[in-house]
Parts: structure tokens; C-alpha cells; sequence
């Protein structure tokens, strides 16, 4: 499998665009399945993303001794949305297999994905007290399960690649992890529970849910980071770019493992630096 080293990255960090793009690239290829893989892999980093992060600033503001009026005022609603986000995605999946099984076709998972957010938002207007934003959560959770329904995702693929996603998820699942917890926190400097928290986000769901996480704790930062973050991304972006549209044909040429052995040397040499400098 050459393409084997492309969904992660692809879906995690660059999300479902990116995940799209080296999807059709590899399409044309005559790799029909990585479409499918890579938009699955941009989902699982979403829901890690977005999960993972309100669970990092849930812990944060204990260690920060937060009162309970702030607490509950910023986290609940966040809580909601998570709780929201997976209902309709179940929801949605069910939906999906019901529509296919009746119609004997595939509905696209963007299709049950808006039905589903309708419906449910319809509900929640009816029954929620007027004190409880709905808009807001239903509106984000309805467009984050759009976001994860533009692939047209095949099933059959993901059951055959079940056990593929499941380590390759795991995987940097617990890298992230490791990466937030004993190397951001700790080399970032001022500001460095938003700098990692913007780092998990990109890393896991893509750049756009690492801007998202900051903008939560943007009370308790310099006004000024949410722009220097989104400046940081825009000075890096042409590299990303760059290897988003070189790195399949590299990768079908079996240049594969030089290629692994040279990113995890720089990056391995980045760590080793930041460490370095890191306050004893």
C-alpha cells in the first residue's frame, strides 16, 4: 500500500480539504480507496479535535481555580455541543443505513448529515429553555457534521480497512497527546496552554478547529495571539501545500520510506531543540 503514509497526515492535520485533494490525486492513480480512508481519517481527528480539546480546557481551568459562574458559562455550552455533535452523527450513520437499505442506493452522509441537524434543531427550539443558546451549539454542531459529510465515504472500504484506521488512529491519538502534554506545555513559553491547545487542534482536526479551541479561552489571552496563530499557519501553509500536492506521486514512485526517514529526522530534530531551550 504506498499510499499508506498519506491518509494520516492528510486527514488529521489538513482535514477534510486536504484529505479530498490527496484523495482525487490518488483516484487518478487508479487508488480508488484512498478517497474513502482519508476522508474517514479527517472525521476521526475532527471528533478528536474537538472532544480532546474542550476535555484539555475543562482540566485547564480547574488547575486554574475558576469560579463556578465562569465555568458554566463557557464549558456547559461547549459540553452540549459535543453532546449534540454525537447524537446527530449517530443519528445520521442510522439514517444513512435506512435510506440505503429502502432506496437500494448510497445517500451521501452530507445529505442525512443536514436532515438530521434540521430535525433535531427543530426539536431543540421546542423543548430547551430560552437561557440555553441553542442557536449557537446547534448551528456549530449542525455545521461540523456537514463539514464531515462532504465525503462521499464508502462503507464497505472503512470495513476493510477497519483494523488500518483503527491503529493508524490510536496512533496519533496518543502522539498528540504526548506531543500537548510534555512538549508544548512545557517549550511554548507565554501562553503556552493556547499555543498547545491551537497545536492538538491543528494536529488532530485541522487548522480550522485549532483557531476554534483558542477562540473558547480567548478571555484569558492576549488579544493579539488569535492573529499571531493565524499568521504562523499562513507562513507554513506554502510548505504544506507544497508536499499535499507532490507527496503521491512521490509516494506511488516508492520513495516512501527515504521520505519518512528525512520529515522524521527534521522533526526530530525540531524536538530536540525546543526541548533544549525549554525553561528547566
Amino acid at each position: 500500500m504506498p499510499y499508506l503514509g498519506a491518509i494520516l497526515p492528510a486527514g488529521f492535520a489538513g482535514g477534510h480539504g486536504s484529505s479530498a485533494v490527496i484523495g482525487s490525486l490518488f483516484t487518478k492513480k487508479g487508488y480508488v480507496e484512498v478517497f474513502s480512508l482519508a476522508m474517514m481519517m479527517a472525521t476521526i481527528g475532527s471528533f478528536f479535535s474537538l472532544f480532546g480539546g474542550l476535555l484539555w480546557i475543562k482540566g485547564h481551568k480547574r488547575t486554574k481555580s475558576v469560579s463556578s459562574v465562569h465555568e458554566s458559562s463557557t464549558f456547559f455550552p461547549s459540553l452540549n455541543i459535543v453532546s449534540l455533535f454525537i447524537f446527530v452523527m449517530g443519528m445520521s450513520f442510522l439514517l444513512k443505513l435506512a435510506l440505503n437499505k429502502i432506496l437500494f442506493f448510497d445517500i451521501p452522509m452530507l445529505a442525512t448529515g443536514v436532515v438530521s441537524g434540521l430535525i433535531i434543531r427543530f426539536l431543540i427550539k421546542r423543548i430547551c429553555p430560552k437561557k440555553i443558546e441553542v442557536d449557537n451549539f446547534v448551528s456549530i454542531t449542525t455545521s461540523i457534521l456537514v463539514c464531515l459529510g462532504i465525503g462521499a465515504i464508502k462503507i464497505y472500504i472503512i470495513e476493510k480497512y477497519l483494523f488500518l484506521i483503527t491503529v493508524l488512529s490510536l496512533f496519533s491519538l496518543v502522539c498528540s497527546i504526548l506531543i500537548f502534554r510534555y512538549v508544548g506545555l512545557r517549550t511554548l513559553g507565554e501562553n503556552s496552554f493556547e499555543k498547545s491547545l491551537f497545536t492538538w487542534g491543528w494536529s488532530t482536526g485541522g487548522i480550522v478547529f485549532g483557531l476554534s479551541l483558542v477562540e473558547i479561552v480567548k478571555d484569558r489571552m492576549n488579544a493579539s495571539l488569535l492573529q499571531v496563530l493565524a499568521i504562523s499557519y499562513l507562513l507554513i501553509s506554502p510548505i504544506e501545500i507544497s508536499l499535499i500536492l507532490t507527496m503521491p506521486s512521490l509516494l506511488l514512485t516508492g520513495l516512501g520510506q527515504y521520505i519518512g526517514i528525512c520529515l522524521l529526522f527534521v522533526a526530530l530534530l525540531i524536538l530536540v531543540s525546543m526541548l533544549r531551550k525549554a525553561p528547566k
